[in-house]
């Protein structure tokens, strides 16, 4: 199975985390005004790598998919302290649901004010 990480576009929106839904076109505007400065950008390369660093966890989520292959698309907000507080991953396949505790329990290096991140896990065999 290959696995890639690449920015684009969802159509649809799977929330968890705190209560709270926003549309993915919310979300995508709050992304694009995260990283619209070089400071944003450099905290968008940061993050990406914080939340990836270890990937020890994704040979087990991976055997759990069965045939899937596609992309999940994952929005996530990281607060002033460098918490996840908030995670929308779509669709919420059953691999989804076996990477999101591991990512929502990453500590990640503080941004200078809330920062919305987006990322594109491409699942392929």
């Amino acid at each position: 199975m290959k696995l890639q990480k690449t920015v684009v576009t969802s159509l649809m929106l799977f929330s968890v985390g705190t209560a709270f839904c926003q549309s993915v076109g919310e979300l995508e505007k709050k992304h694009q005004d995260s990283i619209a400065t070089p400071e944003g950008k450099a905290y968008e390369s940061l993050a990406t790598s914080e939340i990836w660093s270890d990937l020890s966890f994704l040979p087990k989520c991976a055997s759990k998919t069965g045939i899937y292959t596609g992309a999940i698309t994952i929005y996530y907000e990281v607060n002033s302290v460098g918490e996840i507080s908030n995670l929308h991953m779509t669709p919420d396949t059953v691999l989804a649901k076996c990477i999101r505790p591991h990512i929502i329990s990453r500590k990640l290096t503080s941004p200078s004010k809330k920062w919305v991140g987006k990322i594109i896990l491409t699942i392929s065999r």
